[in-house]
């Protein structure tokens, strides 16, 4: 197969049907609501509604909302109170009402082949003190996985140690446990909503603002197979925004729509602010400016940047201490528990549940432990521990604030390049040709090939038009008793790229040329009359870009129809979250 040269061708306020506020049915499933039996939609209702789903999936809580309305009325903007969260999370408890809690802790359990998550891992985490090296979640961050981040190298080994006490692969407890987020917010809006599976699903995912495309394209796929796995979405309607904008957006609406008496602050276009986003695991700091206020629209002033330094941290240096207070009481570990089952049970879920909620400015905060004699040198009460201090939905919903409206959003600008692989003639004369030693000789044609060079047509830092278009020249060579398929593969890189380089794998297309040979489309050649007889078969090589997917395709003849079907990946994780 040959290369040639990549040619480039560029290719007033509405009334609308609400979410409904009624309060969901309860839910009460042993592991999760998954096998829940789905209601049938309400028979008066559009059987067609769009529904804009946003996830925020944090290291230690999870939130999802929504907003539907009529496909054929879709919103330019929106107030707060259109937009819904998904509640009823199974065995949710604290609070006067739990059902109505917004979000769900981000933990999973794995025991005797069942999954355990959200609200009834960290249940069975308090009540069984179980080790709580088996709940994936609170003290190991599942997320830590995707960022890439050096300084999370060690957060990595610990939890690479524990999925292989449970036969678990890096991305499988991320997949397990969105899944089971997203069945459940499947069941929810069946309920309430009138949900069918002929409505139409725009997925919103929330990343973190410090995160590099590799990260994003890693959570990407994840989604792709949850979106299969709970039939709910696709990963064909996905859109991404950074946490700490969507932040800011629910923010600016929150001050701005509520009334004169209400606003704080007269934001205005052109206004400039910091976000720092401290969530369970990261803590996000970005400046922006306001380009637009209805609707909201953001542009970043400085480089996000953020770190693992979240409120995970301070639990994580909590347990420390009072593990190091507690070393030598011994005469706590009655029944088989641990100290650490001591400081899980009486410390840690005060401190998650109460302390961290209702943080002052005291000396420091009690904690009552069973059993625990008194000491005064060491703050102990009876059945008292005084540790001295040193010196949730407002993501998903402000996602949905941007997802309702994505014009005006941040320029369409590549973090990442794609190209196809191919084999080049080989030219002595080209210095890149030298390094290469998978140089080929073509019998049939007479002429030597570079086998896995990478034609990158689309490179990062290239600003693309909604619908794009780019197409390079290529052919094959087939031989008598030869299969008769182009296997053409789409590579992809987050650095700067060189054509003739090899960089990651991303899909693979396959095509039937058989046709042309068995309807005698293409001759037969022969070099020499001692060559073997072969058919060459010349094409175009198509990348088309739709929005935030890419298409690719084989053309014959070159400039002619598209053959077979067209392969298609997702690439939202290749633009700044927020492009549309």
């Amino acid at each position: 197969m040959g290369r040639g040269r990549n040619q480039a061708r560029n290719a007033p306020p509405r009334t609308r049907l609400r979410a409904k506020k009624s309060p969901s049915p309860p839910c009460d499933a042993s592991v999760g609501d998954s096998d829940a039996e789905m209601p049938d939609a309400d028979p008066e209702s559009p059987s067609n509604f769009t529904f804009i789903v946003a996830l925020d999936y944090g290291t230690t809580y999870t939130s999802v909302s929504y907003i539907k309305f009529d496909p054929k009325d879709r919103p330019d903007d929106i107030d707060l109170h259109e937009i819904q969260a998904i509640q009823n999370w199974p065995r949710a408890h604290g609070g006067t009402n739990p059902q109505n809690k917004e979000e769900v802790p981000s933990e999973s359990w794995y025991a005797n082949g069942q999954h355990y998550w959200g609200f009834l891992a960290f249940k069975l985490r308090q009540t069984l003190q179980i080790r709580r090296e088996s709940i994936v979640g609170l003290n190991f961050c599942p997320k830590v996985l995707l960022s890439g981040n050096d300084e999370d190298e060690i957060s990595r080994q610990e939890l690479r140690q524990t999925l292989a006490t449970l036969g678990k692969k890096e991305t499988d407890i991320v997949t397990d446990y969105l899944v089971e987020v997203l069945r459940h917010t499947k069941i929810q809006l069946t309920l309430i909503e009138g949900y069918n599976d002929s409505c139409d699903v725009e997925l919103v995912l929330c990343v973190p603002a410090a995160w590099d495309a590799t990260a994003r394209r890693d959570l990407q796929e994840i989604m792709g197979e949850v979106s299969n796995r709970a039939q709910f979405g696709s990963i064909y309607n996905f859109w991404m925004i950074h946490e700490p904008e969507a932040a800011a957006a629910m923010v600016l609406e929150s001050e701005t729509r509520l009334g004169a008496t209400k606003t704080r602050i007269n934001w205005s276009k052109g206004d400039t602010f910091i976000v720092c986003d401290a969530g369970g695991g990261t803590v996000d700091t970005i400046t922006y400016r306001i380009e637009g206020m209805v609707p909201v629209r953001l542009v970043e002033v400085t480089k996000p940047i953020g770190s693992h330094c979240g409120s995970k941290y301070i639990n994580d240096a909590l347990q420390r201490k009072v593990l190091s207070m507690l070393q030598d009481e011994t005469y706590l570990e009655t029944d088989g528990k641990t100290l650490k089952n001591v400081v899980d049970k009486s410390v840690m879920h005060q401190f998650e549940n109460e302390t961290k909620q209702s943080f002052t400015n005291e000396e420091g905060e009690s904690f009552e432990i069973q059993g625990l004699r008194e000491n005064p040198d060491k703050h102990f009460e009876s059945s008292l521990l005084n540790v001295p201090r040193d010196l949730s939905q407002m993501v998903s919903k402000g996602a949905i604030l941007r997802a309702v409206n994505k014009k005006n959003g941040p320029r369409r600008q590549m973090y990442s390049s794609y190209g196809f692989l191919q084999s080049e003639e080989y030219n002595p004369e080209d210095m890149s040709h030298k390094y290469y030693d998978s140089v080929i000789h073509n019998d049939a044609n007479g002429i030597s090939y570079v086998r896995n060079c990478i034609s990158w047509l689309i490179k990062k830092k290239q600003r693309l038009d909604t619908v794009h278009v780019f197409t390079c020249q290529s052919y094959q060579i087939f031989r008598q008793g030869q299969d008769w398929m182009l296997y053409e593969s789409i590579y992809v890189s987050d650095g700067d790229v060189e054509d003739n380089l090899q960089y990651n794998h991303g899909s693979n297309k396959k095509v039937d040329m058989s046709f042309l040979r068995d309807q005698g489309l293409v001759q037969a050649r022969q070099r020499v009359a001692t060559s073997p007889w072969y058919w060459l078969v010349e094409y175009d090589l198509v990348m088309e870009i739709q929005g935030l997917n890419l298409k690719f395709y084989v053309k014959w003849p070159r400039g002619g129809e598209m053959q077979g079907q067209a392969g298609q990946i997702p690439i939202a994780a290749a633009f700044k979250p927020g492009t549309a």
